[in-house]
Parts: structure tokens; C-alpha cells; sequence
């Protein structure tokens, strides 16, 4: 056992979990943007469905407001959708220059 291979005998790999899969912090600030506006117009959205069926007993919802909504859920889907893509662009520049 004199040549056995001791924990502390290996070389460090500060954030890496395994030599394929880089773990590292790369989120800009524009990835917290696109996150934090997502999460605004979410909480909006789900605002105007609340008063949306409030305001509809009797089973009329108006116009305007169902648009509105409904809208609103859309812009919040494609502003999670941009915030993901800026954060895989950003992991995928990150993992270049880890490798040069």
C-alpha cells in the first residue's frame, strides 16, 4: 500500500466535477436581466388572469383584458426562452476559452 493514491495527492480541480462537465459560474448580468424580466411580466400576467376571472362572473370575459393577459403569458414564454439561449451562449463562451 505504499503506492496507493491518496486523496490529497491528486492535482486540483476547482470547479470541475468531472473532466467532461465544466461547473462554473459564466451568468452575465444580461442573463439576469433576461431572468428578472421574465419573472416581472410573469407575476403581471398572472395579476391580469386573477382579475381576468374576477371580473367575470358571469362568464363574459372582456375582451381587452383576456388579449392582454394571454399576451402578457406569451411575452413572459419568450423572454424565459431568450434568458435560457443567453445563458447556453454564455456557457458555450465560457467553455472556449476554457479550452484555449
Amino acid at each position: 500500500m505504499a503506492n496507493a493514491v491518496v486523496a490529497h495527492d491528486l492535482p486540483p480541480t476547482r470547479g470541475i466535477v468531472c473532466h467532461s462537465a465544466p461547473v462554473a459560474h459564466t451568468y452575465t448580468r444580461m442573463t439576469h436581466v433576461w431572468f428578472v424580466a421574465a419573472a416581472i411580466t410573469g407575476i403581471v400576467s398572472g395579476f391580469l388572469h386573477i382579475v381576468r376571472t374576477q371580473v367575470t362572473k358571469d362568464g363574459s370575459a372582456p375582451i381587452p383584458l383576456t388579449v392582454l393577459a394571454y399576451g402578457l403569458t406569451a411575452v413572459t414564454a419568450l423572454l424565459i426562452f431568450r434568458g435560457i439561449m443567453v445563458a447556453a451562449y454564455e456557457q458555450d463562451q465560457a467553455a472556449q476559452r476554457d479550452r484555449h
